[in-house]
């Protein structure tokens, strides 16, 4: 079995992480639901990103993984998609970004207010499975991130 890894500010009497535009309790609620998706869909990482590319939290299976990094990639690959849909006359749609691997799937998902919900998965696992998680994790995120 894996090591499950939770990001080092989700504990008692932590604080944010420097420059976070969340309060503890959102952080902590952000960090909750990121954990429920990946072991609802055993995913092996979930992370969720701002659209300037800061992670706001994230959820791992794996061994370490720089969320900061992931967070600017995702962005990028989000605002890469957004403009193709632009130029192929969509407008401004909530988008989905899969890709598949060898072992595992990706999903990439926009979150109102431009947020971005990354899920990775083992192929195994059914996608219709890992979109219908994922898009109820996005709703449940989206709640949390308009409470200020």
């Amino acid at each position: 079995m894996h090591e499950q890894k939770i990001a080092p500010y989700n504990s008692l009497g932590a604080t944010p992480p420097r420059n976070s535009p969340l309060a503890i309790e959102q952080i902590i609620a952000v960090q909750e639901c990121l954990a429920q998706l990946g072991q609802d869909t055993q995913g092996m990482y979930t992370l969720l990103a701002d659209g300037n590319g800061q992670s706001l939290g994230y959820w791992c299976r794996l061994g370490d993984i720089e969320s900061k990094d992931v967070a600017a990639l995702v962005a990028a690959d989000m605002l890469a998609s957004g403009e193709m849909g632009y130029m192929f006359g969509q407008g401004d749609t909530e988008r989905i970004i899969i890709q598949e691997h060898d072992e595992y799937r990706v999903l990439m998902l926009g979150i109102e207010g431009g947020a971005v919900l990354l899920l990775t998965t083992p192929l195994h696992i059914p996608l219709g499975w890992a979109r219908l998680a994922a898009r109820r994790a996005t709703e449940s995120l989206r709640q949390l991130l308009t409470v200020r």
